[in-house]
């Protein structure tokens, strides 16, 4: 498995060295091939005091950090991680998070006793929730693929990781 998506990843980025102006298609194989073992078992979290827990049955996908004003101010921090799953991978299994409106179309859930951002939804995107990353038990398994919006980022958070940055959402 590991040599043929390395082999896949050498004939990813020779595609995008010939077809740059498909960004968005090179984005998608990154995210695919940086996050290549299958997901046999499901994803658990929830917030910090433990008021809310949720479940993935879902594979997720589009792993980024989001250097956005509006994740940088409901986390009060320079950057947000999150993976997105179809909605209904998404099973919350204990309490009820809180939402609200962050800008048209947009709900954010949060646990309402301790703060813990925990997910985003878009009515454009209406099968589809984002999950912040740092809420799962184990985030070390969903690792970042990209960096969105750093058209945003503040001046003094440098990133040196090496992963794809994208001036929005990529």
């Amino acid at each position: 498995m590991a040599r043929h998506a390395s082999r896949a990843r050498r004939h990813v980025r020779l595609f995008r060295l010939r077809f740059r102006s498909l960004d968005k298609l090179s984005w998608i194989a990154d995210d695919l091939f940086r996050n290549d073992r299958s997901r046999d078992s499901m994803l658990t979290g929830g917030c910090y005091c433990r008021a809310i827990r949720y479940e993935i049955h879902s594979t997720p996908f589009g792993t980024t950090l989001c250097h956005c004003a509006t994740c940088r101010k409901v986390s009060a921090a320079p950057a947000v991680a999150w993976f997105s799953v179809s909605k209904d991978g998404l099973r919350w299994i204990q309490g009820t998070p809180k939402t609200f409106e962050s800008s048209p179309g947009v709900l954010r859930a949060f646990c309402g006793q301790c703060g813990t951002p925990l997910a985003y939804a878009n009515a454009e995107s209406p099968d589809v929730v984002d999950v912040s990353t740092c809420s799962l038990d184990e985030p070390g398994e969903v690792p970042p693929a990209t960096h969105t919006w750093i058209k945003y980022r503040l001046t003094w958070d440098r990133t040196a990781d090496g992963l794809p940055e994208y001036a929005e959402a990529g």
